[in-house]
C-alpha cells in the first residue's frame, strides 16, 4: 500500500512539473481559440493544394481575430506563414492579394513585415502591378522600423512612379517610430531632389515633370501626418526645414 501511494504521488508531482515548465498556449491542452486557428491554418494549405483561390478570403478573414486573440507563438507564426506561403505562390490569383491584406490586419508587424517584403517592387520595377502596390499598402498599415530604408529607397529611386508615389504614402504613417526623424529627413531631401527647378529659357523634361506628379503632393502630405502640421505645398516645407535642419526634432508639434 506505501508503494502505491508513493508511486502517486511521484505521478502527481511529475504532472505538476510539466504543468509549471510549459507556458501558457503551448501545454499539450489547447484553448478553443488555437484549436480553430489550428484549424484555420489547416483549411488554407487544403485551399492552397487544391488552387482554390474562391474560398480563401473566408478563411483569411478569420486569421487576424484568432492571431491577435492568441498568446501562443507558435500558432500565431503558423498564421503568418501559411498567408505568407499564398502571397508567395503565383498560382493562387486574387487570393495572393487577400493574404497580404490579412498579413496587415495582424499586431506583429515585424512578422507580416518578413512575410510581405518578398513580394514589394524594387526600385527596378518598371510597371509595378496591382499585387505589388497591394502589398506597398499593408506595409504602409503596418508601418515597421524594418521596412524604412527599403520604402526610402522606393521613393528616391523606383523606376515606376506609382510605387514612388505608394512609397511616399507609406513613410507618412511613422509619425510614433523612434526612427521618424530619419524619415522625416529623407522624405525631405526627396522633395528638394524630385522639386523641378525651373531656370529661365530652361525648360523641365517630361519625366521630371511626371514624377513631380506622381509625388509631391503624397511626400507633402506625409511630411504633415509625420509632424502633425499643414503646411500647403513643398516651398513651404523646403523653407521650413532650411530653418532648423540642425534640430529637425522642433518640426514635430508632439515635440
Amino acid at each position: 500500500m506505501r508503494a502505491i501511494q508513493l508511486t502517486t504521488s511521484v505521478a502527481v508531482l511529475a504532472l505538476a512539473v510539466v504543468l509549471v515548465v510549459l507556458p501558457c498556449g503551448e501545454a499539450g491542452a489547447s484553448s478553443e481559440d488555437e484549436i480553430a486557428a489550428k484549424a484555420v491554418v489547416e483549411r488554407i494549405k487544403d485551399l492552397r493544394k487544391a488552387k482554390n483561390s474562391a474560398d480563401m478570403r473566408v478563411a483569411f478573414e478569420q486569421l487576424d481575430k484568432y492571431h491577435n486573440a492568441l498568446e501562443s507563438k507558435s500558432v500565431r507564426h503558423a498564421l503568418q506563414h501559411v498567408a505568407g506561403q499564398v502571397l508567395e505562390d503565383e498560382k493562387m490569383g486574387a487570393a495572393r492579394a487577400e493574404a497580404a491584406e490579412a498579413l496587415a490586419k495582424l499586431d506583429d508587424a515585424d512578422g507580416a513585415y518578413k512575410h510581405l517584403k518578398r513580394s514589394l517592387p524594387t526600385t527596378k520595377t518598371e510597371a509595378a502591378g496591382p499585387l505589388e502596390l497591394t502589398v506597398l499598402r499593408a506595409v504602409a498599415r503596418l508601418a515597421p522600423d524594418k521596412a524604412i530604408t527599403t520604402l526610402v529607397e522606393l521613393l528616391a529611386k523606383a523606376k515606376d512612379n506609382s510605387v514612388a508615389k505608394e512609397a511616399a504614402i507609406a513613410l507618412g504613417a511613422f509619425g510614433r517610430s523612434k526612427k521618424r526623424v530619419q524619415v522625416l529627413e529623407a522624405i525631405v531631401e526627396s522633395l528638394r531632389r524630385a522639386k523641378p527647378s525651373r531656370a529661365p529659357g530652361k525648360r523641365v523634361g517630361a519625366a521630371t515633370r511626371a514624377r513631380w506628379s506622381a509625388v509631391g503632393r503624397p511626400m507633402v502630405s506625409s511630411l504633415n501626418r509625420l509632424t502633425g502640421r499643414k503646411i500647403r505645398d513643398a516651398n513651404e516645407w523646403l523653407d521650413l526645414y532650411k530653418g532648423v535642419k540642425r534640430s529637425p526634432k522642433k518640426l514635430f508639434l508632439e515635440e
